[in-house]
């Protein structure tokens, strides 16, 4: 992917056309530029009021922005009105997206839409969805070292998978099960262990002789939804989460019932629900393919709109994680 940075200080290119007056717009080399997908540019437009401290961001800068790129003919069309109309069409459907994402992510989407300008609300470092907005676009390593963003990404991906079986008013839980791990259940036998009995179900784990060897066997959260009797037979989800580019190759590994029967004593009365957690903005066209593939899936949007029951916990490293990133790699 091409690369740019928005930020102040940096000159704009000779014979450029100025910015919108909502805010000035200045390439550099590391915020990812808007490519050829509604998706990427609708990124780009979210990363740059992260990036500015005037929080707005207007469609003809994105127009600028897709203008100064050099792609080949093949992405844009041949000649410049052909390229001209593309990009035209592809900073509108940037935008479209946007007002997707508003709605899919209901109540959790930290940006206003008002015509062809996005705006940033307040607070909006702390969002769930401005985490998993940068994890995706610079990485679980991108931020301070007191946060593990791929450990923090488990816990909101849990918390999310619980809000959408009802929350906490109806009986949901969930556990983060992924390795690494501390206390008495560091180790697999005992995650196993307490994962049966937070359930009520599995009877605990199973010797097997391969059991030292194991981390997580590809499971990283558990969510369920119990009846009042507490009796066997409930909804429970088994969860994968994947912060990196790579993840379609991971959609295959995580088999909820080869799990129980490997490793619990006890057979589950209802097979598990399969989840996949990413944070990209998964586009339709790989929607359905996933989705077979890795089960139930939950993007960003998804994951923002069931991030209401969010402990203040995680909401605090969220914001801290977040504005190392923004700090680092978006206004250095």
């Amino acid at each position: 992917m091409l690369q740019a940075r928005v930020g102040p200080g940096a000159e704009e290119p000779a014979g450029k056309p100025r910015a919108s007056r909502h805010s000035s717009v200045a390439l550099r080399d590391d915020h990812p530029i808007p490519g050829a997908s509604s998706e990427e540019a609708a990124d780009w437009v979210e990363l740059a009021i992260l990036a500015r401290r005037r929080r707005a961001c207007a469609m003809e800068d994105l127009l600028q922005a897709m203008r100064a790129v050099r792609l080949p003919d093949d992405a844009w069309g041949s000649g410049a009105p052909a390229r001209n109309r593309r990009i035209e069409a592809g900073a509108a459907g940037a935008f479209a997206e946007l007002q997707d994402r508003r709605l899919a992510s209901r109540q959790g989407y930290p940006f206003r839409l008002a015509g062809d300008v996005l705006e940033g609300s307040r607070g909006m470092d702390r969002a769930a969805y401005t985490f998993l907005l940068l994890l995706s676009a610079f990485g679980a390593a991108a931020g301070p070292p007191e946060v593990d963003g791929a450990s923090l990404f488990e816990e909101v991906s849990a918390a999310a998978g619980a809000s959408y079986l009802g929350g906490r008013r109806a009986g949901a839980r969930f556990l983060v099960f992924g390795s690494p791990r501390r206390g008495p259940t560091a180790g697999f036998r005992g995650a196993v262990d307490h994962l049966c009995e937070s359930i009520g179900e599995g009877g605990g784990c199973r010797p097997r002789m391969r059991l030292h060897h194991q981390r997580d066997a590809k499971l990283d959260v558990v969510v369920w939804r119990s009846f009042p009797d507490g009796r066997a037979g409930q909804v429970i989800g088994f969860g994968q989460c994947a912060t990196g580019r790579s993840w379609p190759a991971k959609l295959h590994e995580l088999q909820p019932r080869a799990f129980a029967n490997l490793w619990f004593r006890e057979p589950l009365t209802v097979e598990p629900l399969r989840l996949f957690f990413v944070p990209f903005r998964v586009d339709r066209a790989r929607w359905e393919e996933a989705s077979f593939y890795g089960g139930m899936l939950f993007d960003r949007c998804r994951i923002a709109a069931h991030s209401d029951e969010l402990e203040t916990d995680v909401l605090d490293r969220c914001q801290v994680w977040s504005r190392h990133v923004i700090r680092t790699r978006l206004r250095r």
